[in-house]
């Protein structure tokens, strides 16, 4: 009696070691298609042509001569439920132009109509260290989709933060919604932007959200969500993302950006945490052995 106790415990012990390793690999498999988190990269240097993170097809660029400098974003930092993002490396946007910064995810831009998400945490900093709302200094944020530039009359974008507000738009500034929260200096803020809404050819259809709980994909709140929804036009595709940024030198402002992520479900770029490559292989290979395991003890109970 004590011996088959023994063994069933011992049984219902590996099947719950067995569920809790698959779940944990399943919560993996949740992870970002690519993410940067910039802690790679030597502060001082320009992120242009470096490489870091993972998931990416090719490294970050632009096609001007900016330079946009990885500096220390330690006091940047973001807590969204017990989970904090930033708190190293940041990036750091000072100058005007409509393709500052871009980074490829495909070789070719995804046109299956493939809903894709990104997130990042960002601040507004002014060099005069005003403070309250900011002014019209704003960064957009739209697929790369086989143009050869930044054209934002022909985009579905996520807003940072023209007008002092956070939003999206979809085929210029007449198409736009705008999340009721204005945007204030040196406030770290968390923005998730989707694009969806694929007719065939476009994306028709731009969603953002500021500073979400990790349960608010479905929210309406106005002071959370901006959606546009616009037929025939939009990005041809998604092939990874590029950043416009514009009246920096007006305002005498800066932004910094950090803990990038792209996805294809909101849990990638909002709940999922950010798997270490030894650490998926460790656990998929533990997951293994406990699967052979039990398939050598039922095998041998018939």
């Amino acid at each position: 009696m004590k011996m088959r106790m023994t063994s069933s415990v011992f049984s219902k012990t590996s099947l719950a070691a067995t569920v809790g390793c698959l779940l944990s690999l399943w919560a993996q498999a949740a992870a970002p298609i690519a993410y940067d988190d910039f802690n790679g990269y030597t502060t001082g240097t320009n992120v242009i042509g470096q490489s870091g993170g993972s998931g990416w097809n090719d490294s970050w660029y632009n096609n001007n001569s900016f330079v946009v400098e990885v500096v220390d974003g330690s006091s940047m930092t973001y807590n969204q439920g017990g989970v904090v993002r930033g708190g190293g490396n940041a990036i750091k946007i000072t100058n005007d132009a409509p393709l500052i910064l871009a980074r490829n995810i495909y070789s070719t831009p995804d046109t299956s109509g493939q809903n894709y998400f990104s997130s990042f945490i960002f601040q507004v900093v002014n060099n005069d260290n005003a403070t309250g709302n900011i002014g019209n200094e704003f960064t957009h944020y739209a697929p790369v989709d086989g143009q050869n530039e930044f054209v934002a009359q022909n985009s579905t974008i996520g807003i940072i933060a023209k007008g002092g507000d956070a939003g999206v738009r979809n085929g210029g500034s007449s198409n736009q919604d705008l999340v009721d929260n204005h945007i204030q200096y040196a406030t770290t803020y968390f923005a998730v932007v989707k694009y969806s809404g694929w007719d065939g050819s476009k994306y028709n259809t731009a969603t953002l959200w500021l500073n979400p709980a990790t349960t608010d994909e479905s929210t309406t709140l106005n002071t959370i969500v901006a959606t546009i929804d616009i037929d025939d036009t939009g990005s041809t595709g998604f092939g990874g993302l590029q950043i416009r940024s514009f009246f920096l030198a007006d305002e005498n402002s800066y932004f910094l950006l950090d803990d990038m992520r792209i996805g294809t479900d909101w849990d990638s770029v909002v709940t999922a945490s950010i798997p270490e490559p030894a650490t998926t292989g460790l656990l998929f290979g533990l997951c293994v052995l406990l699967l052979a395991n039990r398939y050598k003890r039922s095998k041998s109970r018939r």
